[in-house]
């Protein structure tokens, strides 16, 4: 695992007005906004990177509309035919969209903000 870092901050002011107590907090988490990796993959130590090397001569393309390969979102001309391309590209998104699990970073920053009253 890579090292990480995280700085967190709480601020807060008090005040009166027409005899009420006021309380102004802030709490900010990952006040850098760095990013914490929480998880990685194991062949590459990397958690966006798998390791897997994808080139275009993998597929063979060549799906014509009405084949049971084809889908629309794929065809990227509309042409009703899957080039080798295209089936290549669509690939890549779905792998990486598979591949890019958001529990492998921590959280970024997060500011919250209260007030309290008393009397």
């Amino acid at each position: 695992m890579p090292s990480s870092y995280s700085l967190d901050s709480r601020i807060g002011k008090d005040f009166t007005f027409a005899g009420l107590a006021f309380s102004l907090t802030c709490d900010i988490s990952n006040v850098l906004n760095s990013e914490l990796i929480t998880d990685v993959f194991d062949a590459t130590g990397k958690p966006d990177y798998t390791g897997r090397v994808i080139t275009p001569f993998e597929f063979t393309g060549g799906f014509l509309f009405g084949d049971p390969y084809y889908h629309p979102a794929r065809d990227y001309d509309h042409d009703g035919f899957i080039t080798r391309d295209e089936d290549y590209a669509s690939y890549l998104r779905a792998y990486t969209d598979a591949n890019s699990p958001p529990t492998y970073f921590g959280p970024p920053r997060k500011i919250k903000l209260g007030l309290s009253l008393s009397f």
